[in-house]
């Protein structure tokens, strides 16, 4: 059911990265791609994060790399920029409904449909259930 616009009382959410950027988990977070218990010392400092061991990769399809994701510290596996998840498939736009969800966000977006039968498009719309990544 949908309300007028002119009714609805829901705020934009203001999404920030840094927020998103400390842990809360109470396990021992690593990058699996980063050895941590070398015997070779790396300037003293062996923490993910600037100048220490930290896996970063360019995703390519025009992106660029956040300077977050090469000197940050946080460690995310589902980040394209330092997890093993990878950017295939369609690269769509849409407008975000409700980011009430750890790490997810619902993205609406509407579209126009032929329908064959009456010659005419028919509006639609598709929610999307995005896994927001903390670098971008």
């Amino acid at each position: 059911r949908l309300s007028p616009p002119s009714t609805c009382r829901r705020r934009p959410h203001r999404l920030r990265a840094s927020a998103m950027a400390e842990q809360t988990e109470k396990a021992f977070l690593k990058q699996p791609k980063v050895f941590l218990c070398s015997k070779k010392t790396t300037k003293g400092n062996n923490k993910p994060g600037k100048e220490g061991n930290r896996f970063w990769k360019s995703v390519g399809l025009g992106f660029k790399t956040p300077k977050e994701a090469i000197e940050g510290t946080y460690i995310d596996k589902k980040c394209p920029f330092t997890g093993t998840v990878s950017i295939r498939g369609r690269i769509i736009a849409g407008t975000c409904h409700s980011a009430k969800m750890n790490r997810t966000i619902i993205v609406r977006r509407n579209y126009l449909h032929y329908v064959k039968k009456y010659q005419r498009q028919a509006n639609l719309l598709h929610w999307f259930l995005i896994v927001w990544v903390v670098a971008t």
